[in-house]
């Protein structure tokens, strides 16, 4: 079938044929699942631009940290992979997914706990768990003393293991739904791959759309919560269900007094998607966040970037409360000896810049090196291999001297505890690292006189 250009909107869904009946609402509800899926396809462009490539090239796979690595080894392979697992995927495989999806939450169901009719009077706040970095966040100070986080109820999801989940208030999210809210899910995300196959600017990233079913069963969900949303997502697929979520809910609510609202609260460094943080200001955003109300954020640099990029214009002008706090990690002690230690903070896109540094260092200096990888990526074998302690546990914070990082939030946190880092841009060429390796060997100079004295 032809490809369609121009926005998709509830007029793109009529088009679907196989769907008996669907009301205003579930189409809106796929409609804001395209726009989701515009924003990560956004930033997944951007992530090949800092490698230099395009989607052409390597194929149009989603989650590109977890690839990466083998991908620039075998573009070739990589790209004929993209086609195969796409045509796959149009040919039954999403459908093959969904209802695999479906079964495992129509047999969890009936075991989940059915929470109390009146739990949302009872919730003033929900904490949505919909990533492992969210328990890392709200499970430290200031947020862990705070009662608007400390009494919320957690909202968790199957597929994100919670390590202290009996000691909270928590519900799953499975357990707010009935089956037929499961097979509506089910009909929701078979119909938004059409949606996004048949758009011309999505067609080619319709993998994209693996997610579908988890998105519309946690939406489900939201929508049968009253009260404060706290999320840690900034702009990916799950910030923008949360924001369509309680934009709906307050319309309904007439705009004012009934609690519900949107707390957002920093996770991670923005500049991660530049070479400096005013470069990631242009980050483009197809969907910008409406409904954010109030926000928890590092600095006042990351409100600039909130305001300027992820908040929509109408959104910004009524103004958001903003609190700034401080990301807090418990160092771990390492081996008492008089060397140097360095922390390389590790992810796909820079891993041959951190190997030719090391590699030029251990002619120059002797130092303890420890390497953590990127929780969401994999390691190389290469990587595996160099005389550096690799850090698995992501929980384990090393002291060290000093980091060797791209901008992350690592960074933040370790600077808080007052260990300094030598930053490079994402995307440095190797090549051009010399003068990196300059100012990390007169770091490991200048602590190796602190040692000694």
């Amino acid at each position: 079938m032809k490809n369609h250009a121009g926005r998709c909107n509830a007029g793109s869904i009529n088009k679907v044929k196989f769907v008996i009946h669907m009301d205003i609402a579930a189409k809106r509800s796929i409609v804001d699942y395209v726009a989701a899926t515009k924003n990560e396809i956004l930033v997944d462009e951007r992530l090949f631009s800092l490698l230099g490539t395009s989607p052409e090239v390597l194929g149009y796979l989603p989650r590109i940290p977890k690839w990466i690595g083998w991908g620039r080894r075998f573009p070739r392979l990589t790209r004929t992979m993209s086609h195969l697992i796409r045509f796959a995927w149009l040919c039954g495989g999403a459908v093959f997914l969904f209802s695999l999806n479906f079964v495992a939450a129509w047999a969890r169901a009936p075991r989940a706990p059915r929470p109390r009719r009146n739990m949302s009077a009872d919730s003033k706040s929900y904490i949505l768990a919909l990533s492992d970095r969210v328990e890392d966040i709200m499970g430290r100070s200031p947020f862990a003393e705070d009662p608007l986080f400390a009494d919320a109820t957690w909202v968790c999801v199957p597929w994100v293991p919670m390590q202290s989940r009996p000691q909270r208030n928590h519900v799953d999210a499975s357990s707010l739904l009935t089956r037929g809210d499961l097979f509506q899910a089910f009909i929701k995300s078979v119909t938004a791959v059409y949606v996004l196959w048949r758009h011309k600017h999505t067609s080619r990233w319709v993998l994209q759309s693996y997610t579908a079913f988890r998105w519309f069963v946690v939406r489900s969900a939201l929508e049968k919560l009253d009260g404060a949303m706290i999320t840690c997502e900034h702009y990916d697929r799950w910030a923008i269900l949360v924001d369509s979520t309680v934009g709906a809910r307050t319309r309904r609510h007439g705009g004012s007094g009934s609690g519900v609202e949107m707390i957002l609260v920093q996770h991670g460094y923005m500049g991660g998607l530049g070479k400096d943080h005013e470069e990631s200001l242009q980050l483009p955003i197809h969907r910008r966040l409406r409904a954010v109300s109030r926000m928890y954020l590092y600095d006042a640099a990351a409100k600039k970037f909130f305001m300027d990029a992820v908040v929509s214009r109408g959104r910004t002008r009524r103004g958001i409360a903003t609190t700034f706090f401080r990301p807090q990690i418990e160092l771990t002690a390492m081996p008492a000896d008089k060397l140097v230690k360095i922390l390389f903070v590790g992810h796909p896109l820079c891993e041959e810049l951190h190997l030719s540094i090391i590699n030029k260092l251990v002619h120059h200096a002797r130092f303890a090196a420890y390497y953590k990888p990127h929780p969401k990526a994999a390691m190389s074998g290469k990587a595996t291999a160099q005389e550096w302690t690799v850090i698995n546990d992501p929980a384990c914070f090393p002291a060290v001297d000093f980091l060797v990082s791209y901008p992350s939030t690592l960074v933040t946190e370790y600077e808080a505890t007052g260990i300094p880092a030598q930053i490079h841009p994402l995307d440095l060429d190797p090549a051009n690292s010399d003068g990196l390796v300059r100012q990390i060997l007169d770091g490991i100079a200048m602590h190796q006189r602190r040692l000694s004295g």
